[in-house]
């Protein structure tokens, strides 16, 4: 069974990145999303990178070819912790193809934020959360992953801070999804 790593690469690299890596025979999943935008009456579409500068790829951690990937073209470096790269859980990298595949994200142009739609959730209680307290998502593409309450629910969705590679991301998730730590 291969594990998944995140790879951090240069600016705009990741195509490049990527080509190297599936040239030394790994697998390779860049995230990318399409966004809509309007321009002057006409809806423009593009893709781009979901997490920019970053990519997963596949192998056994019995492999040891780490050293491989780090010299690929525009690698800059995997993303390690105390020395070591991460292994990713199956589910996150899997959910997070499986929402692109549904085409479940989409980006707000004019309040620059990242939301995941998921159709048909129930009515939550959203008196219960506060900003600033921590929650754990509990579904979707980033289960099991921590998160800061960044603002107050409204409408069903809640603004959280991510705490994914190396960093934070600002997105907005169905209130649904998460569960508030005690």
């Amino acid at each position: 069974m291969k594990d998944w790593y995140l790879i951090y690469t240069a600016p705009n690299g990741e195509w490049a990145a990527a080509d190297g890596l599936v040239r030394r025979g790994f697998d390779v999943f860049v995230p990318t999303v399409l966004w809509k935008r309007r321009v002057r009456g006409k809806t423009i579409a593009h893709r781009s990178c979901l997490f920019p500068s970053y990519l997963f790829v596949a192998q056994s951690a019995r492999e040891g070819r780490f050293v491989e990937i780090e010299e690929a073209p525009c690698v800059l470096t995997l993303v390690k912790s105390d020395g070591g790269p991460i292994a990713l859980p199956e589910v996150m990298v899997s959910g997070i193809a499986s929402a692109i595949g549904d085409d479940c994200f989409r980006y707000d142009e004019r309040r620059d934020v990242l939301r995941y739609v998921e159709r048909g959730a129930p009515k939550e209680d959203l008196s219960r959360f506060r900003a600033g307290e921590m929650v754990r998502v509990m579904r979707g593409p980033f289960e099991g992953v921590l998160a800061c309450i960044a603002a107050a629910p409204t409408r069903e969705r809640i603004a959280v801070l991510l705490g994914v590679f190396a960093g934070e991301r600002y997105a907005e998730l169905p209130v649904s999804f998460v569960e508030v730590l005690t």
